[in-house]
């Protein structure tokens, strides 16, 4: 449902749709703030389709390298790109 409210980018089964512009969307609505997010989650027609934020995928490895000087190796156990999670996009 949230894919389909973009705007311009929304997912539809008739023309192209980008799985990195929907994920850099997503990104934009936790970086917007909680009550962005929470609005976003709940009335999907609210997504921040006007807005992307892609840095946030590396946001905290980078800072980690930055401040430990070492390399960020950690696994979340969770995938966050566009159609990992099968159920949803039923």
């Amino acid at each position: 449902k949230h894919a389909e409210k973009l705007g311009t980018y929304s997912y539809s089964e008739k023309s192209y749709f980008s799985p990195d512009v929907f994920l850099y969307i997503r990104c934009a609505a936790v970086a917007l703030g909680r009550d962005t997010y929470i609005r976003a989650l709940h009335h999907p027609e609210c997504m921040p389709h006007e807005h992307s934020f892609e840095p946030l995928l590396e946001l905290a490895s980078e800072a980690y390298e930055r401040r430990m000087k070492k390399e960020f190796d950690y696994e979340t156990g969770c995938d966050y790109e566009t159609f990992s999670n099968i159920d949803a996009w039923k």
